[in-house]
């Protein structure tokens, strides 16, 4: 606690000015961030608290500074060079710490009554701070010395208050360890801290053994006698823990009402034992704690000259001491115990004319004394439940402060309030003066104050003088602990961020935009990104969720942000996700209610042409059942454009070759799912799905002209998608599940070319993609005592595909090879996993995957390690080290042997035997304050696949080929720092260098090894016009780049938007523009080893969205496993 005291001035006396040096030390304040609110000056009536002004991330900011403030006027006070007084020290340690008390007092005021999982966990990382402070100032020996100093000799002239301020600072100290040696300090320091961690030990050991019993009922009979309140109480109990019928717990609202009117003696036995013997033996056992409190508190007593605590506890109270207290128990036990065995005997008998036998024991007594009561007065809780409504309550209350004091109470809407069930009053006299009236002349008052204890002063006259209220003792005994939820923190190694808190405010539709606010996280090329481990898997709710990145954009984009619980951001992602590398677990909440509910959205995209979507989402669920529908139609309609300028060497003669292409891409996308979910308790369920897509009519066109030749593509084509999975997961660390996919094409196309030297290419191609994919997996996880991880599993997938296209209609000299082909690909999975969270804050893990992958000819075994190592002291410091491996696998169609005309220039060329690559990635990760983040990375890809263009040396045409480079190598560093102006401003800052490296040794006849430096920057701004309004802003830059033989030019673009939300935070509507100046798309130009292009990639991504959605019936998105058609395309 600190040692701190308030002063409350009830009527100003005129002082006399003291001597020089009586004055208060002036201390040389820190600067405030006055852009707090906590710390800035409110202009308030009566200078009130601005709540609406005031956020929970304010509050620790505030108490750091006035602590420090407070340490200031400290070391002001013991600097003082003149002579200690009682007024340079004694009441100027009585007024330091104003600011300090004013957060104080807000903080913990709050805390008691609006309190919040957040503010707790708050509570907890501020206690340390303050005691260390309280320690600091009691300990301090130049500060005693001048204490000890004016008590010794007070000087003349002081009133009895002053003395009465003089004995209690002096007495403060020394019971404090003031005058203890520096090595009975430091031990007053060790027991005390300590003590404080035992006895929140003792309150978290508590709470869990309360919550952790519970009764449920299911039969009707058992509650038909129980009053109607209470049968609302235990079904909401029910309901809450995702339970049929009625619940009874240990929480006092449950537990007392369950015993007073229940007859049931078995279950109120059962209830009873449970709420006595809470927390003696198990998990939550106090006996050790308690026995370490009471070793502790002598400890200290001892240390302190006392002969036990309770001894030093009632020394400043009205008992005085240990005999007088002992003596009042005795005596109230010798007058009162007749009374209470004659109300037992009473109430036994009344029990036995009911027809009890035996003994009544403690669970009957509060059911035969309730009917005792009654029959006996015609009394019970229900009867006079109706007079002490809140209402007549606080009627009653004012009006008798009104006939005794004559005080006047009228509600003041201009005061701000923390809770809408909150009012705040104007209190006055008779005359409308916001004084107290010293009338009558004799008077007594009590004084109340959270932080300090009651005091009660009688007296006469009509100067009541200065009233000295003492601390309160305020070491957290019971902190509520159920689910944490700051910005970021660790569990089990993982960095766990509270995606709400990270967009509150900002214009965020969706959680595919929110996920690109996460730190080090952002979209290129269409892709979601980590830097320092380039494209990062996303995972719901621990499934593997792969997919091409137009369908994760779609996903995610329909899962508003509030159905997301965490996001878990792992570089390192444990096998039992069965993903290699980094990745984003996305965890949705689940509903544990009776409801049916539902989304609406619609969209319309301009970006270019006219586009846009609707999408409806209905579920209807209970605490064990809950079954989902959604549809969705999407109309795509894409443009995308470019030049190219290719300066083609053939046989010594250099071409000069233009084109323009514009390549326009037109469908409707219908999306379906079914799905049904069954709980059978809290850790078990099975679900089963049905997913499907289908495309009807995809209409491409590409249209090149140029100086060497001009062709126009059309194609139509059709695609369908089925899927149906089922996952089980089982109450013992079993998950376990399968799923099977059926994907099919069907596509014509049909290109004319006319030269520029007369010739002509024609053809007409019908070709086709059918895929059949199965996959089961199993996984257990096993938790193991003091704080260990086991884990093991396997999977297998096989997948069947068919690639088929024939070329009829064929004119001119061009290569048209039909082809069939047929892969059969398998890849088997096994892992194990360990890893353990000690109690130091370090967590780790280590596993190990073994896989067998075989497609076509091709046959490897591979092992691959995983390792991560988390060290968190505290919230405030965060340190991840972390090493991975990944591997990705090139799609299906890329692998056939073959062609594929853009135009009668261009062209795309399959590889057979393309293999896949692998990644290894090492990360350092250093968050501060749960939201700086710095990190260092090296990143190195074997067998990189990648499409890079290349003029041929046999002919005029560029050959578009995927191709296995030895490697890409990245080292890096990157930095995210968010800062914040006052309560309008949010911004945030990125920045990632990074070192280059792409070499391929087999690039046609163009070996490569080339190096870069790359600098990339972003920079978000979220403006809050008012509550329901906010204005964005972003910026993104990159620096030259390399891709291969590419050379990619400097790139930036700017988003802006606005969100409106409404109707009760149901409806929202937004406008944005992404990409404003259409720069977003780098100019990529090849001058290497002879070839020379420079390609104006003119993607017209410059895009207006204007966004609308609708929730009814709390509705909150139920997730789905998306298919993996990543790899499907044709």
């Amino acid at each position: 606690m600190i040692m701190k005291k308030v002063l409350f001035i009830m009527a100003v006396s005129a002082m006399a000015a003291g001597c020089a040096d009586n004055s208060i030390p002036k201390a040389q304040l820190p600067e405030l961030d006055m852009s707090n609110p906590l710390l800035a000056a409110w202009n308030t009536p009566h200078q009130t608290p601005p709540f609406s002004e005031i956020e929970l991330s304010d509050y620790e900011p505030a108490f750091d500074a006035a602590i420090a403030c407070s340490r200031a006027e400290i070391d002001a006070i013991v600097a003082n060079p003149s002579k200690p007084t009682f007024g340079n020290t004694i009441v100027a340690l009585e007024r330091h710490g104003a600011l300090l008390d004013r957060i104080s007092g807000i903080f913990f005021n709050l805390l008691e009554a609006d309190t919040s999982d957040e503010m707790q966990q708050i509570a907890l990382r501020v206690q340390p701070k303050l005691t260390e402070l309280s320690n600091d100032i009691s300990l301090n020996p130049e500060l005693f010395a001048r204490v000890k100093a004016v008590y010794g000799k007070p000087g003349r002239g002081l009133s009895k208050e002053d003395k009465k301020l003089l004995e209690d600072t002096y007495q403060s100290f020394a019971r404090n360890g003031a005058a203890l040696s520096d090595a009975d300090k430091e031990l007053y320091r060790k027991y005390s801290s300590e003590l404080s961690a035992a006895t929140l030990q003792f309150g978290q050991n508590a709470l869990a053994a309360t919550n952790a019993f519970s009764i449920n009922i299911t039969d009707p009979k058992v509650v038909a006698e129980l009053p109607d309140f209470v049968k609302e109480g235990m079904a909401a109990d029910a309901k809450a823990r995702g339970e049929k019928g009625w619940t009874v717990t240990l929480q006092a609202p449950s537990y007392v009402p369950f015993l007073t009117y229940s007859s049931n003696r078995a279950l109120k036995e059962k209830l009873w034992r449970a709420y006595n013997s809470r927390a003696l033996g198990g998990e939550n056992d106090n006996t050790p704690v308690v026995k370490q409190i009471a070793n502790l508190r002598l400890k200290i007593a001892n240390l302190l000259g006392y002969k036990c605590y309770a001894d030093y506890v009632l020394e400043r109270r009205m008992a005085e001491n240990t005999p007088t207290v002992m003596a009042f128990l005795d005596e109230l036990l010798s007058q009162t115990k007749a009374y209470a065995d004659r109300d037992y005997e009473t109430v036994g008998d009344y029990a036995a004319s009911l027809g009890f036998k035996g003994q009544l024991m403690p669970w009957d007594w509060g059911y035969y004394n309730e009917k005792y009561k009654h029959e006996k007065y015609a009394l019970n809780d229900e009867l006079v439940k109706p007079y002490f409504k809140l209402e007549n309550v606080r009627k009653g209350v004012f009006m008798l402060a009104n006939k005794l004091y004559g005080l006047n109470f009228t509600p003041d809407d201009k005061i701000e309030v923390y809770h809408p069930d909150v009012t705040a009053y104007d209190v006055t006299d008779a005359d409308g003066r916001f004084t107290l009236s010293a009338q009558p002349e004799q008077y007594r008052l009590i004084v109340q104050h959270l932080l300090y204890r009651s005091r009660t002063v009688n007296g006469t006259g009509k100067d009541v003088g200065t009233i000295v209220l003492q601390p309160a003792d305020h070491t957290i005994g019971e902190v509520v602990v159920k689910a944490e939820r700051p910005i970021v923190r660790v569990e089990e190694g993982r960095l766990n961020y509270d995606l709400e808190q990270i967009v509150r405010d900002k214009v965020v539709n969706n959680t595919y935009e929110a996920l690109q606010r996460l730190p080090g996280v952002q979209e290129i090329g269409g892709k979601l990104t980590l830097a320092g481990a380039g494209d990062v898997t996303v995972i719901l709710n621990g499934k593997l969720t792969t997919m091409d990145a137009g369908q994760l954009e779609t996903l995610l984009r329909n899962t508003p942000v509030s159905r997301v619980e965490k996001v878990e951001v792992m570089y390192s992602t444990p096998p039992q996700y069965h993903v290699r590398g980094a990745s984003l677990n996305v965890v949705l909440k689940r509903p544990n209610d009776y409801s049916f509910q539902g989304e609406v959205n619609a969209s319309y995209d301009n970006c270019y042409f006219n586009a846009g979507n609707a999408t409806g989402n209905f579920r209807f669920s209970t605490p064990k059942l809950a079954l989902d529908a959604m549809y969705g139609i999407d109309r795509v309609h894409t443009m995308q454009y470019y030049n190219l300028f290719s300066r083609h060497t053939l046989d010594g003669q250099v071409y000069s070759i233009e084109e323009n292409e514009q390549l326009r891409n037109k469908a409707y996308r219908h999306n379906m799912r079914v799905a049904g979910e069954y709980h059978f308790n809290e850790n078990s369920s099975i679900d089963l799905a049905y997913t499907g897509k289908y495309m009807p009519d995809i209409q491409e066109n590409a249209q090149t002209t140029g100086n060497f030749q001009t062709s126009d593509i059309d194609g139509r084509r059709e695609a369908h998608m089925h899927n149906i999975a089922l996952h089980l997961r089982s109450g013992f660390g079993l998950d376990a599940g399968g799923d099977y996919t059926h994907y099919t094409t069907d596509n014509r196309r049909w290109m004319r070319a006319e030269y520029a030297d007369g010739n002509r290419n024609r053809f007409t191609l019908a070709g086709g993609q059918r895929i059949d994919r199965y996959n089961v997996y199993a996984d257990q996880k096993h938790k193991l005592s003091q704080g260990w991880n086991l884990g093991y599993g396997v999977s297998y997938t096989q997948t069947h595909n068919h690639d088929f296209q024939t070329y009829t209609e064929v004119e001119g000299d061009i290569a048209t090879p039909s082809t069939d082909s047929k892969l059969k690909e398998q890849t088997a999975d096994f892992y194990v996993s360990l890893g353990k969270d000690c109690p130091s804050g370090i967590s780790w893990s280590v596993s190990g995957t073994g896989e067998y992958y075989s497609i076509g000819n091709y046959r490897k075994w591979a092992f691959y390690p995983q390792a991560s190592l988390t060290y968190m002291k505290t919230p405030e410091h965060i340190l991840q080290l972390s090493l991975s491996t990944q591997k990705t696998y090139p799609g299906y169609w890329e692998m056939q042997s073959s062609v594929s005309y853009i135009n009668g220039y261009s062209e795309i060329w399959g590889t057979p035997g393309l293999r896949p690559q692998t990644n290894y990635s090492v990360n350092a990760n250093y968050v501060v304050k749960q939201k700086y983040v710095f990190g260092a990375y090296f990143s190195r890809t074997q067998d990189q696949f990648m499409q890079t263009a290349y003029q041929s040396t046999e002919r005029l045409a560029m050959i578009y080929k995927m191709m296995n480079w030895n490697y890409t190598q990245y080292v890096g560093l990157m930095a995210t720092v968010p800062f914040r102006i006052g309560t309008w401003w949010d911004s945030r800052w990125v920045a990632v260098e990074q070192y280059a490296r792409h070499r391929c040794d087999d690039f046609f006849d163009l070996p490569f090894d080339r190096k870069k430096w790359i600098l990339q920057c972003q920079w978000d701004n979220t403006f809050k016009l008012n509550k329901n309004l906010t204005f964005e802003l972003r910026g993104f830059m990159q620096t030259p780049a390399i891709q291969g033989t590419y050379d990619l030019k400097m790139v930036g673009t700017v988003d802006a938007g606005v969100k409106w939300t409404f109707a009760g935070d149901k409806a929202t509507l937004s406008a944005r523009c992404s990409d404003i100046f259409n720069t977003s798309m780098p100019e990529c130009n090849l001058r290497y080893g002879g070839q020379d292009v420079r390609m104006e990639n003119s993607f017209y991504l410059r895009t207006l969205t204007l966004n609308f959605s609708f929730r009814f019936g709390g509705y909150k998105k139920k997730e789905i496993k998306e298919v993996d058609t990543s790899r499907f395309r044709h």
